[in-house]
């Protein structure tokens, strides 16, 4: 009876198990669209070649991914402006090296509006 019972335990947590994970998943493909839709934008707006569109296309996909990890639900925390600041630090610096310096100053602008 008690295997039975452990069996069934085992089971149960390992459904629980794959579910999260398939919904992660999702999650990830999710994010990985969001970031390639933003460099698609930004490859228009600014003629940007292929490397540049990968690394505009990485940038957005780690902020999505960081903010999801660390700051999602935890506006309370005292160190979420840190987090959110360092996040964004990050981002800044991949996009403005990957831009060059006058497309970059044209995006933030467009950002601001």
């Amino acid at each position: 009876m008690k295997k039975i019972l452990a069996l069934l335990v085992l089971t149960f947590s390992l459904a629980i198990g794959t579910q999260t994970a398939t919904a992660q998943e999702m999650t990830d493909k999710e994010i990985q669209e969001y970031a390639a839709g933003k460099a698609t934008e930004l490859q228009k707006q600014f003629g940007l070649n292929e490397n540049q569109t990968s690394q505009v296309q990485r940038a957005y996909y780690q902020r999505k991914l960081n903010y999801s990890k660390y700051l999602a639900g935890k506006e309370n925390d005292p160190n979420y402006n840190k987090y959110k600041n360092k996040i964004d630090s990050s981002f800044n610096y991949i996009v403005k090296r990957a831009l060059g310096e006058e497309n970059y100053k044209t995006f933030v602008k467009k950002q601001e509006e």
